[in-house]
């Protein structure tokens, strides 16, 4: 459906409700990457859309995050993406050493998480 249209459908009950959008996008935009660039511009504007939501909805109570993980293992892209032996090699970049799971990014998009708490927008957590 696509973040745009999400938004769309959805700013009517988030404003009458206080509630809370979140995003998901990446991080491939923050560095070229070869043969990405409509990638990256998708992820960037993904991110420029939650701060807009948050700045111009925010005096309405609605919050606006978004969540850019890194590589996840055993995601289509990273498959696609990364060569097996580009794989085992690419968490030596990471501080944990390892790629993502798609565990851990389901459970930042959990709504009882501390960090989604009434206080934060109009961040991007990486």
């Amino acid at each position: 459906m696509g973040a745009y249209n999400t938004l769309k459908a959805t700013i009517p009950q988030l404003k009458k409700t206080k509630g809370s959008i979140l995003f998901v996008s990446a991080t491939i935009h923050y560095r070229g990457t070869v043969l990405q660039a409509h990638v990256s511009a998708a992820k960037a504007a993904i991110d420029a859309l939650s701060q807009v939501v948050a700045v111009e909805f925010g005096p309405f109570g609605v919050r606006s995050n978004v969540i850019s993980p890194g590589g996840i293992e055993g995601t289509e892209g990273v498959e696609r993406l990364m060569p097996k032996e580009f794989r085992e090699k690419s968490g030596s970049g990471v501080p944990l050493g390892r790629l993502g799971t798609v565990e851990e990014i389901a459970d930042c998009t959990g709504i009882d998480l501390p960090w989604i708490g009434w206080k934060l927008t109009r961040s991007v957590h990486i």
